[in-house]
């Protein structure tokens, strides 16, 4: 997945490129308003689950003991 936002996904979402005048319901024109933070928020999500995935277990055994001999428990 990309986590980057390129100009054409904002072009897809943002309010700026929808018409004017919405016609749509309620529930249509709030959707055109929040599809740009729901865009973001699901980038976001995704890059810190990829990240969380990639480093989390990256920890040397001896840093683990350091810090179980200093009463952490993992």
């Amino acid at each position: 997945m990309v986590y980057t936002i390129s100009e054409s996904d904002i072009a897809q979402v943002h309010v700026e490129g929808q018409e004017t005048i919405l016609r749509g319901s309620a529930q249509e024109n709030k959707a055109v308003f929040d599809a740009y933070p729901a865009m973001i928020v699901g980038k976001f999500n995704a890059f810190v689950e990829h990240v969380e995935s990639s480093y989390a277990a990256v920890i040397d055994a001896s840093t683990i003991a350091l810090y179980e001999d200093l009463g952490w428990t993992p």
